[in-house]
């Protein structure tokens, strides 16, 4: 399966047919892209300036709606009028961890022979926490900090896949710019992170869950292997880091390794009638 294959499209305004950026097209008939891409985020009480849009694909146009949207996250959720044909749905997954290989995809300014391009690179963060105290995937991008630089202007609303899997973990939503060159400082890449998204819209996205397999599990367990010393003794309690084998954080992690123990009476009690004679 190629890239081309994939339910990723370009999104257009169906009125004027101006380019906006890209959507994905999940199982149970909606799609997702970045706010911003038919809308002002920063606009809390009406961000849609692109109600009415078209998701063009190989096979055809297929027509959409803004159904809901997310400012912080900067995420609009679209109602299509039918399903593409002959593409494979996006499906969803919220299982990424620092480290990871990722693949994002979307219809920015590269050759005008491939419309539909991908950057990768690594997640350098999958718990990045942003000024307005949402979190958010940060993406080192190969492409973007090359010797000529990728322009990644309209890659916004993409999918980010992590590893070899085909299910997203991030739609993209922006990349640092301040100077408006169309170029991202430093090569990082910021997408939102599925795992928020299926909180924000739980049933409208619950068909496109994918769940965690035997598969997931295996790798969470290499990425715990990879923390072991030279002898390949498991690492000091201090130093583990469970975010780093894909085990989720909560609201309880303050810290990359988690919140510090606070000891408790009742663990008192315990350590002291364990230690106490018979």
């Amino acid at each position: 399966m190629t890239e081309a294959d994939r339910a990723i499209g370009l999104l257009l305004d169906d009125a004027t047919g101006e380019e906006l950026g890209t959507a994905f097209v999940v199982p149970g008939g909606h799609a997702l892209t970045a706010l911003h891409v038919v809308g002002d985020r920063h606009d809390y009480e009406s961000p849609v300036r692109h109600p009415d849009l078209v998701l063009q694909f190989s096979s055809g146009p297929v027509f959409a709606t803004v159904k809901d949207w997310d400012t912080e996250l900067d995420v609009a959720l679209l109602e299509l009028d039918r399903m593409p044909a002959s593409v494979e749905l996006v499906g969803l997954s919220d299982e990424v961890a620092a480290g990871d290989w990722y693949r994002a995809t979307g219809f920015f300014e590269l050759d005008p022979l491939t419309p539909a391009s991908s950057v990768t690179g690594q997640v350098s963060d999958a718990y990045w926490q942003l000024a307005t105290g949402v979190h958010a995937l940060q993406l080192s991008c190969a492409e973007a900090s090359a010797a000529n630089p990728a322009v990644l202007k309209g890659l916004s609303g993409g999918p980010v896949c992590a590893g070899t899997s085909s299910f997203a973990v991030g739609v993209v939503r922006r990349n640092p710019d301040p100077d408006q060159s169309g170029v991202a400082m430093g090569g990082i890449v910021m997408a939102t992170r599925i795992a928020d998204v299926l909180r924000r819209w739980p049933q409208e996205l619950a068909p496109a869950v994918h769940r965690p397999s035997a598969e997931t599990a295996a790798r969470r367990r290499r990425r715990l292997l990879r923390q072991a010393g030279l002898a390949g003794v498991p690492p000091l309690v201090q130093a583990a880091d469970p975010h780093r084998a894909g085990v989720k954080r909560t609201i309880h992690d303050n810290e990359p390794g988690g919140a510090p123990y606070v000891p408790r009476r009742v663990d008192e009690d315990l350590v002291a009638a364990l230690g106490a004679s018979p």
